[in-house]
């Protein structure tokens, strides 16, 4: 993936939500995917066992944390794509956003897992 952002290359772009976050169980239920996307094109990604709120969770995306995992996004129309590194090594994303939903699939580099269709849903915070 380009580290450079671009975002849109079209008026047909959609951009993803900036005043929230989204959110995904794991397939288990124990864990929560969530990534939060910024104006300027950065993205940070976190997951979390256990319970959690919408307001508490907004506390945990610092971008100026070096350890966040985070990185530059790029959306062509309703595709969008990232890279999310951090100390461990990174994970690659690709998918679309839809109405408010985003459906990503993912590849570790870390660890080699690979999912495919994770459906996310929008939570918005204030």
């Amino acid at each position: 993936m380009n580290d450079s952002f671009m975002s849109s290359a079209s008026s047909d772009s959609v951009a993803p939500r900036c005043d929230g976050f989204y959110h995904a169980r794991s397939e288990s239920g124990d864990c929560t995917y969530m990534v939060r996307f910024y104006p300027d094109g950065e993205v940070i990604t976190v997951s979390v066992a256990g319970g959690w709120t919408s307001a508490g969770v907004m506390g945990w995306f610092d971008r100026r944390d070096p350890e966040m995992s985070k990185g530059p996004y790029l959306v062509l129309g309703t595709s969008i794509s990232f890279t999310s590194r951090s100390s461990y090594g990174r994970v690659d994303y690709a998918g679309f956003l839809d109405k408010g939903v985003l459906k990503i699939s993912s590849l570790s580099q870390i660890n080699g897992y690979y999912e495919v269709d994770r459906t996310y849903a929008f939570a918005r915070v204030s």
